[in-house]
This record gives C-alpha cells, sequence and structure tokens, in this order.
C-alpha cells in the first residue's frame, strides 16, 4: 500500500555516549521511562482522533506518524493541516518529556526531531516477528530532517510548512537546506 504520510523522527542524541557511562540496565530502564510518556503522549486524544500512531522504536529513535488526506478528498488541505499541528504539538510535549525526566533524575537526555511528508509504502515485513512498517521518501526525510535539527528542536520539512496554515516566518528559527527550522 502507498499513501501519503506526515512522519515524525525523534532521535535522543547522546544515547551513543551514554552506553559508556551508564550501566546498560539504567540506560534501559531510562529509555522505558521515556519511551512510555510519549506512548501516552501519541496515545493522547488529540493524536488518535487524527490517526497518530507509533510506528517503531529503534534503539534512541522513536518514529511517529500518520495518514495524509488525498488532495481530491473533501476537506483534505484542513486534515492535513490537523496532522502536522499534531506532530508539531507531540514534538514539543516530547521535548518537555526529556527535560522533566531530567529534572526529576539527574540526567541529561537531549533530541532532535524531524518531521517530513510525502509518499510511503506501508506494509508488514518479515516471517519471525513480522512488523509494520514504512518505507520512502517521507520515511527518510524525517530522519534527514532530524539528525541536521539542533538540540531540542524540530526541524520540519517544505512540505509539512506549507500544510500548516498559520506557519509564520517569524517563527522560523533559521533554514537548513530544504527545511525549516522551527523551536518548540
Amino acid at each position: 500500500m502507498t499513501r501519503n504520510s506526515a512522519v515524525l523522527n525523534l532521535n535522543v542524541i547522546n544515547y551513543t555516549s551514554l552506553t559508556t557511562s551508564v550501566p546498560s540496565s539504567a540506560l534501559a530502564r531510562h529509555m522505558h521511562a521515556l519511551f512510555s510518556e510519549i506512548d501516552a503522549a501519541v496515545s493522547d486524544t488529540r493524536c488518535v482522533s487524527l490517526d497518530v500512531f507509533k510506528m517503531d522504536t529503534i534503539g534512541d529513535s522513536y518514529v511517529a506518524a500518520a495518514w495524509l488526506a488525498e488532495s481530491e478528498m473533501p476537506g483534505a488541505s484542513k486534515i492535513n493541516a490537523d496532522v502536522c499541528e499534531c506532530l508539531l504539538w507531540l514534538a514539543d510535549v516530547m521535548v518537555g518529556i526529556l527535560q522533566r525526566h531530567n529534572e526529576s533524575h539527574g540526567t541529561n537526555f537531549q533530541c532532535r526531531i524531524g518531521i517530513d511528508g510525502g509518499r510511503v509504502s506501508a506494509g508488514i515485513q518479515g516471517l519471525l516477528q513480522p512488523r509494520f512498517h514504512l518505507l520512502g521518501p517521507a520515511v527518510q526525510g524525517a530522519e534527514r530532517l532530524q539528525s541536521q535539527a539542533q538540540v531540542n528542536t524540530v526541524n520540519v520539512s517544505i512540505a509539512v510548512q506549507r500544510m500548516l496554515p498559520n506557519a509564520d516566518a517569524a517563527d522560523v528559527e533559521c533554514v537548513i537546506s530544504d527545511a525549516l527550522l522551527l523551536p518548540v
């Protein structure tokens, strides 16, 4: 199945260095706590009403996505704007979760977030422990955007920015290639 999707990719940027300085069991507990709180945010009514879903966690990355309406569908612009606004809200919540965790546990988790929109192929992969996956330009774009983001910010593609009705140049911190870096 191929569809349009908005994809959010969060990466805990200091995870690799923490693996050498924090016992693995403690790091696993921290990551479980962080990702469980993010799961709760993805399960919030605001996200559920727009069919935002957790796609995967891969080590220190958390990937969420939502289907975008096809342009010929009535109300597509509003639906897509709502989805993108929800993913920006979720990005803000994610940064807040890391910051609160740091304050309460004396840790220093930081993240980068990328959000892109576009075509993806979706389906089940594998026979042993089969899992649902998204593949394609929007997934790769979100990953690339997060890798270019500054600490605790979200890097948003031009495609996503165009779907946001209230995007204002005053909200833009800086431009990175074909993406806008928005503070969260």
